[in-house]
């Protein structure tokens, strides 16, 4: 498939993300994100981006031009539930993401 559209997929490392980058490779050009390095498992066709999305100035190194995004990045332990800071980060790397992609 020549020319196929752009997909940011946050969260890359993540159970879903995973998944739905193997599941996506053929048809986007995926840029994935997470923290730290690339994975081995990752496929040599998807770039890969380390980004801390709560810190503005690390998302505004993302490309910002990628027609499609999937944002999966998020706390998954059930434990650190115990307060509101999970969703409060939720909310502020989402709000990072938007004001990066417009």
């Amino acid at each position: 498939m020549a020319n196929k559209p752009g997909l940011l997929v946050t969260g890359a490392t993540g159970f879903v993300g995973r998944h739905l980058i193997a599941l996506g490779c053929s048809r986007f050009d995926i840029v994935a994100t997470g923290l730290g390095p690339k994975p081995d498992w990752l496929p040599e066709n998807v770039a890969w981006h380390a980004a801390d999305l709560l810190d503005r100035i690390s998302v505004s190194a993302l490309p910002d031009d990628l027609p499609f995004v999937i944002h999966l990045a998020s706390e998954t332990v059930p434990a650190k539930f115990a307060n509101y800071d999970p969703l409060l980060d939720s909310v502020e790397m989402t709000l990072n993401l938007c004001r990066h992609l417009r």
